[in-house]
């Protein structure tokens, strides 16, 4: 909430979407079974992420293990942001090769190619 709060108030850029990697995921898993039939809400189209908003913030990227159709899925916010030109901020104590092994290697090679990485090396702060 604080990094989005920053951006809006240094880029003046609106509408900013704070997504939490490990639990929208989740959901877009959840989506998969989803029918009209179903009491739960509609889920929304995973594009939208991108195409409705000026920035994307995707916090904790890579925590845990996802389905290969989950990560599709992810990769189509990945390729509706290249479209848009939504802005993204991606957090991960990932390294690129170990975001491979949870996500389809389109969708690294696309975070890399929309994003500049700036590498943290202190490790987790919460340990410091």
């Amino acid at each position: 909430a604080a990094l989005r709060a920053w951006v809006e108030f240094n880029q003046g850029v609106e509408p900013v979407r704070f997504w939490d990697a490990p639990a929208g995921l989740e959901q877009i898993k959840r989506g998969f079974n989803w029918s009209p039939e179903s009491k739960d809400d509609e889920p929304e189209p995973v594009e939208d992420l991108a195409r409705e908003n000026a920035v994307l913030l995707i916090d904790d990227l890579g925590q845990g293990k996802i389905s290969e159709w989950v990560a599709s899925q992810f990769f189509l916010i990945l390729n509706a942001a290249t479209n848009s030109g939504c802005r993204l901020l991606i957090t991960t104590n990932k390294t690129p090769a170990e975001l491979e092994e949870n996500l389809i290697p389109a969708a690294v090679s696309r975070i890399f190619g929309l994003c500049d990485p700036l590498i943290f090396r202190n490790g987790d702060f919460r340990r410091l």
